[in-house]
């Protein structure tokens, strides 16, 4: 309940960097000072157990396109985006190799 978006991990590692780019744009924060922050509920599924947990996730604009994912059981994240908002680099989980 008051779920907004979903994150795919396997165990600890994301599947995919592609949920960090939807709260971004929904919320239209691509385009917010820098600086802003917006809590997100998220609906964290484990594809290999299938466990299902909610979380509230921080996001923070921290540059042009630079920015910080805090969850409540991971560290600390910084990702880039690119022009449209989605991610370009995940550092020690994803990097785009081409366009």
């Amino acid at each position: 309940e008051g779920v907004t978006d979903v994150d795919l991990t396997r165990g600890a590692a994301p599947v995919t960097a592609f949920p960090r780019s939807v709260p971004i744009r929904r919320l239209g924060l691509d385009a917010a000072p820098i600086g802003t922050e917006a809590d997100v509920t998220t609906m964290v599924i484990d594809i290999e157990t299938l466990a299902v947990v909610p979380a509230t996730v921080t996001y923070e604009r921290t540059g042009e396109r630079r920015w910080s994912r805090r969850h409540p059981t991971d560290a600390e994240l910084q990702f880039d985006v690119d022009e449209f908002g989605l991610v370009a680099t995940d550092p020690g989980h994803f990097q785009r190799v081409s366009r």
